[in-house]
């Protein structure tokens, strides 16, 4: 390889790592960049759940509310995991559950769940799930709010397809781990 070529792929990696820097210490990089430069160079923490429960989506009213105290500013996801990764490859999400986030006891964001967004198969297994994912959401929300968010998830109506995996999902709030 010719000194140029070299010199340009080290300034690219040297620009990158400096995003990546400049992205965990300032808010003012849009939520998107910082996905895809989290997605680039992960931090070895940056997938683990800021939350996770038992929540019974078959269950209808059923009702919690979670503080969300993330570490990174990126794109959310909230969905459910399997410990066995026992999830059918053809399980369909049938509920509505509401999604509300407050910032400080106010109402700023509310979406309603309907469906699986995505999923991940089992480990050598394509005919089960591991993981489904039911939401996406950048923090902060709304470009603004970082701190002191809740979230409410009620269900309205009760998916009836999670309930004999009841005992085996565990809901989850983490860093979305896809573009």
């Amino acid at each position: 390889m010719s000194i140029k070529i070299i010199f340009g792929i080290v300034s690219c990696f040297l620009i990158l790592v400096m995003l990546v820097t400049f992205s965990r210490a300032s808010l003012s990089l849009p939520t998107g960049l910082r996905h895809f430069l989290h997605l680039l160079l992960p931090p070895k923490d940056l997938y683990v759940p800021i939350v996770t429960d038992e929540f019974f989506f078959h269950e209808i009213g059923a009702s919690k509310t979670y503080s969300l105290n993330p570490k990174y500013l990126d794109i959310y996801e909230l969905g459910f995991l399997s410990i066995d990764e026992n999830i059918p490859s053809d399980y369909q999400f049938q509920g509505v559950v509401s999604a509300e986030f407050f910032y400080q006891d106010e109402l700023v964001l509310k979406k309603k769940i309907t469906s699986v967004i995505s999923a991940w198969y089992a480990k050598n297994d394509m005919k089960h799930y591991r993981k489904i994912s039911l939401l996406s959401f950048e923090l902060p929300l709304k470009g603004k709010y970082r701190e002191a968010i809740k979230i409410r998830l009620t269900v309205i109506e009760p998916d009836q397809a999670s309930k004999p995996l009841a005992n085996s999902i565990r809901f989850y709030i983490a860093v979305c781990a896809t573009p």
